[in-house]
């Protein structure tokens, strides 16, 4: 590299205004504070990082407006149509207000999302975070409510944590999928969804399946709700509907899907093992995506607001890091579902 092409160094800062190495760091760093240098001499320093181009212009910003202009996102899987579509309507929303959006998903693991948590606000100093969270308890993110950090939560809520969420009425959701399937003549309806089971959308379609049971005087079975774990879906879905359609004891004749992902499972292994729907079996699959409208037989879904879930979830994180999140009282908005009746049931 020439001498004229060489990146400025903190110490060609230094000697440009004649001062210490040091107070350039703590310039850097966000400690002048801490150590008492003026607002005059931070500005100075801070003009002079910029005009020589020692730091790109968005970091340059931040050490200006002490904000980063970055919005963190964390789902269970961001290759799942629900999710991707959600967060196409958030960039959007982030990009119209000059931020950017970084978008991480967690697997449905707790571990890997703390790790991430943490690697969003502390590594890259997210402004702000959107989290559907796969954490069991409220207290796992009490680090992030003593610091006061911006945060809300979309579509899976947690207990005794009073900040915004976003989420659907998935009780009356679930229940109105398995009643659909119980008028279309199913009495043998078994609910396949997701593990961990303690997610609260997963607790509250559980719900909604089992009310809409005892509402339409139908035995509930135990054994007839099936978790299927998020690292192996396609094989636990097989293996027990091998179960349930080769024993008669367990014969089923309506399967309510919690989720696409499953949803999608079963479709599978209808086609390869040649079972008509709905002929022998009526399914309803909580979440539409665009393969329900399309495949045969087409797939009745339970339809959720996506772009009003993205559009909420962004506008009320904007709320918190543009007003006095101490002392506005979180939203809670809990949207409606619809029932979308195709020829699967």
């Amino acid at each position: 590299m020439t001498e004229k092409n060489k990146k400025p160094s903190i110490d060609d800062i230094a000697k440009s205004l004649g001062v210490s190495k040091t107070l350039v760091s703590m310039v850097l760093n966000n400690k002048t504070q801490k150590y008492g240098i003026s607002e005059t001499t931070r500005k100075r320093v801070e003009e002079k990082i910029e005009e020589m181009g020692f730091l790109p212009n968005k970091a340059a910003r931040r050490l200006r407006t002490g904000k980063s202009f970055l919005i963190g996102i964390i789902v269970p899987d961001i290759s799942n149509p629900f999710y991707s579509k959600i967060i196409r309507e958030i960039e959007d929303k982030v990009q119209l207000n000059g931020y950017h959006l970084m978008a991480c998903s967690s697997d449905e693991d707790s571990e890997k999302e703390m790790n991430l948590i943490k690697m969003l606000v502390d590594s890259q100093q997210v402004d702000g975070l959107i989290l559907s969270t796969t954490l069991k308890t409220a207290s796992e993110l009490d680090f992030l409510s003593k610091r006061n950090f911006p945060y809300v939560l979309m579509d899976r809520t947690l207990e005794d944590v009073d900040v915004p969420s976003v989420g659907v009425d998935n009780k009356t959701g679930a229940y109105n999928a398995t009643e659909m399937l119980i008028k279309a003549g199913a009495k043998n309806v078994a609910m396949f969804s997701i593990s961990p089971g303690y997610i609260s959308t997963i607790e509250e379609r559980k719900k909604g399946y089992l009310n809409a049971l005892k509402a339409n005087k139908l035995n509930v079975k135990a054994d007839m709700l099936f978790e299927i774990p998020f690292s192996d879906i396609k094989n636990s879905v097989f293996e027990h509907l091998d179960e349930l359609l080769n024993k008669k004891t367990k014969s089923i004749d309506g399967i309510f899907a919690a989720n696409n992902n499953i949803a999608l499972a079963c479709m599978e292994y209808f086609r390869e093992k040649k079972i008509k729907v709905p002929e022998k079996l009526k399914f309803v699959s909580f979440d539409d995506i665009d393969v329900f409208h399309f495949s045969n037989p087409t797939i009745s879904a339970i339809e959720q607001p996506l772009s009003d879930i993205g559009s909420w979830s962004i506008k009320l994180l904007f709320e918190l890091l543009e007003g006095d999140s101490e002392t506005r009282k979180p939203v809670h908005i809990n949207l409606p579902t619809k029932f979308i009746a195709r020829t699967s049931c």
